[in-house]
């Protein structure tokens, strides 16, 4: 029956939910979590675009205003008319107008990578990260070259508030280059649960691993359970190979 079959359909997704939170090896996205993302990115594209029409490149050249005068003592003397003039910052008239083009493209290409990489989620497989085999399993959206993470590289496992882990490289490029923007961050940050891990990859450099509790199908429990699996794992692999 169509409606029995729409109902167990249901009953399993909920079902194959309740185990992903029930099961500490592993983290799934959080469909909620990845649709919020996409309309917060998809709205700021809007409105990039937007931004972008209003740049001289994109407008017309004003037309000039031509001014009548009641009642002109000197009908037969011709005044230039005024053309109208653009409000630009110094930076913008050196450049020609085409700072903020390059600035706003610039930020409307990165919105459509991040809206594309929340729909390759949404519609790909849910797993973010899986623990089996002595190795850390991830998503393919989560690194340009993904890899499985061997547990005895793992170098350290941080849990916490955003705001309260040690500054990656985003927060020290964002405070760098505006420091209203990285109290913005760091704002948006006291809302978000971190868990971050440092290890060395397959060509002996050192990397790192954030996930957020936004991303996580259940929030932040979900990944503290999955962390302190992990840290377990970790301390039993160190004790097993004698670097505890």
């Amino acid at each position: 029956m169509p409606g029995q079959s729409s109902r167990c359909t249901k009953l399993s997704c909920v079902s194959q939910s309740i185990a992903n939170l029930m099961d500490p090896t592993s983290l799934h996205f959080s469909r909620s979590g990845l649709l919020v993302q996409l309309l917060f990115f998809s709205l700021f594209c809007i409105l990039g675009i937007w931004g972008l029409s209003t740049t001289r490149p994109f407008q017309p050249e004003p037309q000039p205003i031509s001014h009548y005068i009641a009642n002109d003592p000197t009908p037969d003397i011709l005044f230039d008319e005024i053309r109208p003039q653009r409000h630009e910052g110094p930076l913008e008239e050196l450049s020609g107008g085409w700072l903020p083009v390059v600035v706003l493209l610039a930020s409307i290409v990165y919105l459509l990578w991040a809206i594309a990489l929340r729909i390759w989620r949404l519609i790909g497989s849910s797993a973010l990260l899986v623990y089996r085999s002595k190795q850390l399993l991830m998503h393919s959206s989560l690194k340009l070259t993904p890899e499985p993470i061997a547990i005895g590289s793992i170098t350290l496992i941080e849990f916490g508030r955003a705001d309260e882990l040690k500054q990656d490289v985003y927060q020290e490029t964002a405070k760098a280059v505006s420091f209203s923007g990285y109290i913005g961050a760091k704002l948006g940050q006291k809302l978000r649960h971190n868990l971050r891990i440092s290890y060395i990859d397959s060509t002996g450099a050192a990397d790192q691993l954030t996930v957020s509790d936004i991303e996580v199908d259940g929030g932040v429990g979900q990944l503290r359970r999955f962390t302190t699996y992990l840290e377990t794992m970790r301390a039993a692999e160190l004790q097993h190979s004698g670097r505890a």
